[in-house]
């Protein structure tokens, strides 16, 4: 869900806040009015906005005691925009409001352990990161089950 490149990091805050509340706060029949009314407030995709709500609020339901703020950590990372750079990785945009150091983390997808592997886990605080599950991480999670979601949609004639 990439809106734009120069998209402010206020925007994205405010785009993401509004959107996982809705996926937290998760109810089918809300949620496809809450599209509707964030996506033309946002001027947004109204089927890219459902997609967000839904694989949030799955990634809710696979991380229930995670914290609110980590949900909008990495929904803000979705709403400015993934990069698939290969079969299993991907570029996620480091955020400078969010403490990040660097431009980009590298995320890729171990098929033969089952895992992510961020490459902040190097860096300084990698090692909590790691056992924590990283926001870098959590938001290729939510951007595969939106691919994963759109590929069901365009099948269906859904959306």
């Amino acid at each position: 869900m990439r809106i734009s490149s120069s998209l402010s990091y206020r925007k994205a805050k405010l785009i993401a806040r509004e959107l996982t509340t809705t996926a937290i706060n998760y109810s089918h029949l809300q949620a496809e009015e809450d599209a509707r009314r964030i996506s033309e407030k946002y001027a947004l995709s109204y089927r890219d906005t459902l997609v967000f709500i839904r694989a949030f609020n799955r990634l809710k339901q696979k991380f229930p005691d995670k914290s609110e703020s980590w949900f909008l950590r990495a929904a803000i990372r979705v709403v400015i925009g993934i990069i698939k750079i290969g079969n299993y990785r991907w570029k996620v945009p480091g955020v400078k409001e969010l403490g990040d150091a660097y431009t980009w983390y590298l995320v890729v997808y171990d098929g033969k352990s089952k895992t992510y592997i961020c490459d902040c886990f190097s860096r300084y605080g990698g090692t909590y990161r790691k056992y924590k599950i990283c926001t870098h991480i959590a938001a290729v999670m939510a951007h595969r089950k939106m691919d994963n979601f759109l590929i069901e949609f365009i099948k269906s004639g859904e959306v």
